[in-house]
């Protein structure tokens, strides 16, 4: 059970940090935008 639990764990973890990798790109790219069109 330990072994199943730590893989949801790190899964649960993997994908909290890939989604938060979109949102910090999105923010970026939308400040990059910003930046060029002004």
């Amino acid at each position: 059970m330990n072994l199943i639990e730590k893989i949801r764990q790190a899964d649960i973890d993997w994908v909290a940090l890939t989604v938060l990798s979109i949102i910090c790109g999105m923010i970026l790219g939308l400040i990059w935008l910003v930046v060029f069109v002004l």
